[in-house]
């Protein structure tokens, strides 16, 4: 609908990734400026693991060039990700699994404001933003036979926010937040058969299920 990514995937699940900014093919319609290709990980003869955390808070965080420095306060902010990755063979040679996990938490803020009738003015202040997602990321490869392989991967991602509502009017008030999310899983299938040295055939199989949703935070005007 916006030409955006629909799904994110845990940065401990990318082999590599492109970004085509035009000239791309056509089966990767309906986008007005860039596609986004991403490798990810499989399995291999060997267990191997990886993890990764990330974490920034209030006092590592630099306040904004456009922040207004009278209001006496800064903004609240705290941020933690987690993620970690395990893949190894099911059998030597034929058979490989991969999984990830990733966990964002993000306690933020916004600016809103309150009016003031006495005085015919806005006093301005900050609104609790959070945020939470969740990533996970499983891939099955299958060696059929020298010249057959089988890809099943499966992606899933929960992710709740709040934040600021309207873009119609400077700043709003704490009941004009929104609560967003995105709730999507995808499954994807890929059979590659070698047809001769210089002819590969690939097809691909994908089903996604996007449930994205934007509401008011509260219904109760101010």
């Amino acid at each position: 609908v916006v030409g955006g990514s629909l799904e994110n995937i845990s940065q401990e699940a990318v082999q590599e990734f492109q970004v085509a900014t035009n000239r791309f093919s056509a089966q990767l319609g309906r986008s007005g400026s860039s596609v986004i290709n991403i490798v990810t990980k499989g399995g291999t003869n060997r267990l191997h693991g990886s993890g990764s955390f990330y974490f920034r808070n209030q006092a590592l965080q630099g306040l904004p060039a456009t922040f207004d420095r009278t209001l006496g306060q800064a903004p609240p902010f705290d941020r933690e990700q987690y993620a970690f990755a395990l893949g190894g063979p099911i059998k030597k040679d034929k058979a490989w699994l991969f999984g990830s996990f990733e966990y964002r938490k993000q306690k933020g803020a916004v600016l809103v404001g309150t009016r003031n009738l006495g005085t015919r003015s806005i006093a301005t202040g900050f609104a609790a933003a959070p945020l939470h997602d969740t990533l996970s990321t499983e891939r099955f490869d299958w060696a059929l036979t020298d010249r057959d392989h089988l890809t099943a991967r499966y992606s899933l991602e929960r992710e709740d926010d709040v934040a600021a509502s309207t873009l119609i009017r400077s700043i709003g008030s704490a009941s004009q937040r929104q609560s967003s999310s995105n709730h999507t899983q995808s499954l994807l299938l890929n059979y590659t058969r070698v047809l001769t040295s210089l002819d590969v055939n690939s097809f691909y199989l994908s089903i996604s299920d996007c449930i994205k949703e934007t509401r008011p935070l509260t219904l109760a005007p101010q």
